[in-house]
């Protein structure tokens, strides 16, 4: 598996192909950014994309935005996630935050999502098993402060 990945991180055909996949599936959900990507110019060893604005998690001006905004660009992310699984069955398998910006420049907050070449594909019979331990464990959660 481990083999698997390394090899697609680095096959940046494919990795063009998933990140235009991934742009198509979030074209109407302007809390997302995926960034074009430039055929003429990407080669199997160059990756050619447009720059997108954005600052770590860490920098100062996410530290400064509103409980509001933070809980907003939070919310994008946990809706990016579950659509990818869900929906698009499909999730990034090299998830941390330097494969993540944030755009927060002019009121606009933006969750620019970066490197697209570890991307598992998954069965919908995998999926909808994922979904039923979920719904339990939510089930069990919620009777549980119920019973508190």
């Amino acid at each position: 598996e481990v083999r698997t990945m390394l090899r697609k991180e680095v096959d940046y055909i494919a990795e063009k192909k998933m990140t235009d996949f991934y742009r198509e599936a979030f074209k109407d959900d302007d809390r997302v950014k995926v960034p074009k990507t430039y055929e003429r110019y990407t080669t199997r060893k160059i990756l050619a994309t447009e720059y997108c604005e954005g600052v770590s998690l860490q920098d100062e001006s996410i530290k400064e935005l509103s409980k509001d905004r933070k809980d907003n660009l939070c919310q994008a992310l946990l809706d990016v996630y579950f659509y990818e699984l869900y929906e698009l069955r499909v999730l990034q398998t090299d998830t941390h935050f330097g494969n993540f910006k944030f755009n927060v420049k002019d009121g606009v907050d933006q969750l620019v999502l970066l490197d697209f070449g570890a991307c598992k594909k998954y069965t919908k019979p995998f999926v909808e098993a994922i979904k039923m331990a979920q719904s339990g464990v939510w089930k069990n959660e919620s009777e549980m402060g119920e019973k508190r």
